[in-house]
């Protein structure tokens, strides 16, 4: 059973802080994020209908590249909840991620929800797997009949993580969660939308800095550094990205879950093709129950 990250709480909220203000060097920033970091005991593991075609240019194959290492990221910390019976994915977008899965795991039922109409009509035409379907559904609205063992979204945009975080808490679901598109979460209360960070307890008193400081900076970095680029501000917006994270992981904590913040791609292929996109690289995970108590 893996252990709870320690900083990752209010106290290690501030110290962060501390550290973002004192200006350190890349190299220390570098080690600051790596320590809010898990890594999953996963399995090895190879996606499919993802392997490298060396005849494409190379930005579609660094593309095709960085698709595949999150599919594989998310698959190992899938496994670690196995043996499960059922996964819903939120958001299935292509299908590659479900595909995979259901293949990997063909005792489980994988469902999967898209609000585009014509991607669902066309996935359920050409699924050829009997463990996989899919349904059209807005996920602001909907609620899964059955209670799933695990749900899970890749590329999570704005607040459609919150939103993946309230449909697992109401089904006592285990959760696999990648966040990203940080410029489209709300940070003023008149936004649109049902969602305004901070929702945890844990960070009740820090609303103003929260808003004005963290989502504001992650918001603002989203653009303002190129993905692929290795550099001190890369480092700086990913821990900005982790701080707004914070809350929903503090929040899932007080749900009940063991919380963890997962690396999910590497930093460069084997070959040394920088392919990651920062956006892309952490998974929230919480684990429902984890000493089995109830």
């Amino acid at each position: 059973m893996l252990n709870e990250n320690p900083i990752i709480s209010k106290q290690g909220f501030k110290y962060i802080l501390s550290v973002l203000d004192s200006r350190y060097y890349k190299n220390t920033l570098e080690q600051l994020l790596d320590s809010i970091i898990t890594e999953f005991p996963g399995k090895e593991f190879t996606s499919v209908s993802m392997q490298e075609n060396h005849n494409k240019k190379r930005h579609k194959r660094i593309k095709s590249l960085r698709k595949q290492a999150q599919i594989e990221g998310i698959v190992s910390i899938v496994d670690f909840f196995n043996p499960f019976e059922t996964v819903l994915e939120i958001g299935s977008g292509s299908g590659l991620l479900a595909h995979n899965l259901a293949l990997q795991y063909p005792s489980a039922k994988i469902h999967c929800i898209d609000s585009n109409n014509n991607l669902v009509e066309k996935l359920k035409q050409n699924n050829l797997l009997s463990n996989l379907s899919f349904s059209a559904e807005d996920a602001f609205t909907y609620l899964p009949e059955t209670r799933p063992d695990i749900v899970l979204s890749l590329h999570a945009c704005g607040n459609l993580t919150d939103r993946v975080i309230d449909i697992a808490v109401s089904s006592s679901a285990n959760i696999i969660c990648v966040p990203c598109c940080y410029g489209k979460i709300k940070r003023r209360s008149e936004q649109p939308g049902i969602y305004f960070l901070p929702r945890s307890r844990s960070l009740s008193g820090c609303e103003d800095l929260f808003r004005k400081r963290i989502v504001r900076t992650a918001k603002k970095m989203e653009g303002g550094v190129a993905e692929r680029k290795e550099c001190r501000q890369t480092i700086l917006r990913d821990i900005y990205r982790s701080l707004l994270n914070y809350d929903r992981l503090l929040y899932l904590r007080e749900k009940g879950y063991q919380i963890h913040l997962a690396r999910i791609t590497p930093l460069k292929s084997e070959k040394g093709d920088r392919f990651h996109n920062s956006s892309l690289r952490y998974a929230l995970v919480g684990i429902i129950n984890p000493l089995g108590s109830q």
